[in-house]
């Protein structure tokens, strides 16, 4: 008989790894439920932030982190507290913007972007934020980069700018409308 460990006489030792995997994902959703807030962000009506009767909004943490079947599950994690670290620095910023402190919005919207360059949300604020800073060619650059990051940004942009959110005159739609079809 071969000297192997007990476990492994039963085919235990794949099970020993598996374990080790949730475990580790265990814990990191327990990280993640107390020091992550997911806000509004993209969420329904069931995990939205709930209002209590004297009209504070209620933090809910939730998060569902299933990589246990994942070919790299620890790879997948560390992909996933990054994606929602950056996310937090987009959260932030908005709140920025709609305080009216532009300079602080525009540093942590590029410390969102210098971690991930490819989330259309955070080329949209940080042409949001050039735009009210009167830096319309740099807007005009991030809003074509958040259109070659994802097409359906255009239809969003073009609603922003319907709305009245961001400041621009028609001139500027077309000059957006002529970059995006070059890209």
């Amino acid at each position: 008989m071969d000297a192997q460990p007990k476990h492994a006489a039963f085919g235990l030792e794949k099970s020993v790894d598996k374990r080790r995997v949730l475990l580790i994902s265990f814990l990191l959703g327990i990280f993640l439920f107390v020091m992550v807030p997911l806000g509004a962000r993209g969420a329904d009506s069931e995990t939205a932030p709930q209002r209590r009767s004297h009209g504070a909004v209620e933090a809910r943490h939730l998060v569902d982190l299933r990589v246990d079947d994942h070919p790299h599950p620890i790879t997948e994690l560390r992909r996933l507290w990054q994606l929602s670290r950056v996310y937090h620095l987009i959260d932030e910023s908005e709140d920025m913007i709609t305080r009216g402190d532009l300079e602080n919005a525009l540093t942590t919207i590029r410390k969102a972007l210098s971690m991930n360059s490819s989330i259309d949300d955070a080329h949209i604020n940080l042409a949001i934020i050039l735009l009210k800073l009167g830096r319309t060619e740099e807007a005009l650059l991030e809003f074509t980069e958040a259109i070659h990051i994802n097409p359906k940004a255009r239809r969003l942009i073009r609603r922003l700018a319907h709305s009245g959110r961001i400041p621009c005159d028609r001139k500027f739609l077309t000059r957006l409308e002529l970059a995006k079809e070059n890209t």
